[in-house]
């Protein structure tokens, strides 16, 4: 038996129910550690935080002229620079410099006269960077093959219109109260001085942590409960004031990258930090899903190994759930209700139900959770279409797992 297998052994041999109670947050807190670190070394996260730093690099200037323009109608946009600052803090004296030449970028790009194709190009490039987020977080819920660009478009261009203003009036609600005659009268007293500076430097996390939060409630093509997004935003809030310090204390004070990369440094640095950014906030919504769906710590072996009379099963099963639910004229299931009833993996739900929307048996309806319902009756399907949809496709993933046992090299 080996390592991996083992530490599975020990981990799992016991339902936390039958576990001292002293125990379960030790044990929980193992498991949670243990199935992070397992995703980490799968490589996929990494890989997505790395496209996203190049897709950050294309789009951060047409977001911050679009999010700029906006708030200039309001005349709240001198508050963009101090925000922009406080996410490069950890640069340091770069982080400054980076911030002065991406406002100068912005304040320089006229949105008014692009004219319609180049304001198109514009809130296209946005748009599309809100949809790899999306799509990203989706992976870290196991959501893959979930359609999402058409039926967020909406949900998108509110976020970056109206998300922004209803940030930055409610900062400077904030800031105009404290100024207020009632507050100044109100700080004359020692404990409230002593209560509004803990909050003062309380605030940065605080907003991070809502930020955050908001973005693993709001973005995944899923329902994310609340105390699963807090959670996770907690963590991430946690993690990026702790690695940001780190980062700022031994990278960004370093003479090393100056050195040796000259002018380069300041590039490199910022690309570092994006990447580092972007991983953080990929494994808090990690963590939002595990703690949302605690059984899923527990590594499951993927579809391709457990042979195409596992996938035909499944798919049948899943058939099957979805005709009983429809012709009992109930409400039709999600992904979610769908991986909790059968007791089917999500990530293995949303693929088989994938194959089948492709195939013409199921469809998507327009909800945010999109549930799904038979296209045909259950008496004009037939059996070996589904045994040829779930058979080809299985081969398919066959053929990619020897390939990948093939190319393996440890």
């Amino acid at each position: 038996m080996n390592m991996e297998k083992r530490i599975n052994r020990r981990l799992w041999q016991n339902p936390l129910s039958e576990i001292a109670p002293w125990q379960r947050p030790i044990i929980w807190l193992t498991r949670l550690l243990y199935a992070l670190q397992r995703d980490l070394l799968a490589g996929q996260i990494n890989l997505r935080a790395m496209s996203l730093v190049y897709t950050t690099l294309l789009s951060l200037v047409p977001l911050l002229a679009l999010s700029f323009s906006v708030l200039k109608a309001f005349g709240v946009h001198n508050q963009l620079e101090p925000v922009l600052h406080n996410l490069l803090e950890p640069l340091g004296e770069k982080g400054l410099e980076i911030t002065q030449q991406i406002l100068e970028f912005v304040s320089n790009m006229k949105v008014a006269v692009l004219g319609a194709v180049g304001l198109g190009i514009l809130v296209y490039t946005v748009l599309m960077l809100m949809h790899k987020i999306q799509r990203s977080l989706d992976f870290t819920w196991d959501l893959q093959g979930i359609p999402g660009f058409g039926k967020r478009f909406a949900d998108y261009l509110a976020l970056l219109l109206i998300g922004p203003l209803i940030a930055f009036s409610v900062a400077s609600v904030v800031a105009g109260a404290m100024e207020s005659s009632v507050m100044q009268s109100l700080l004359k007293y020692g404990f409230v001085a002593q209560m509004l500076s803990w909050l003062a430097a309380s605030a940065p996390f605080v907003m991070l942590l809502a930020a955050m939060s908001f973005i693993y409630w709001f973005l995944p093509n899923t329902r994310v409960r609340w105390y699963a997004a807090i959670s996770g935003g907690l963590v991430a809030a946690f993690l990026w004031k702790t690695i940001g310090w780190l980062f700022a204390t031994f990278i960004a004070s370093s003479g090393q990258y100056m050195a040796v990369y000259s002018a380069f440094a300041t590039v490199l640095l910022f690309m570092i930090w994006l990447y580092l950014a972007w991983l953080i906030l990929l494994l808090g919504s990690r963590i939002a899903f595990y703690i949302q769906n605690p059984q899923r710590m527990r590594q499951h072996r993927a579809m391709a190994e457990q042979g195409g009379q596992y996938m035909e099963t499944s798919g049948l099963t899943l058939l099957q759930t979805i005709y009983a639910q429809f012709n009992a004229g109930k409400s039709p299931l999600t992904v979610d209700v769908l991986s909790r009833r059968t007791g089917i993996p999500a990530a293995e739900v949303a693929q088989l139900t994938s194959l089948f929307v492709e195939a013409g048996l199921l469809s998507r309806n327009a909800d945010n959770d999109p549930a799904l319902l038979p296209v045909r009756p259950a008496d004009k399907v037939k059996l070996a279409e589904v045994f040829s949809i779930l058979r080809e496709e299985g081969q398919m993933m066959g053929n990619q797992a020897i390939l990948e046992v093939i190319t393996r090299t440890d």
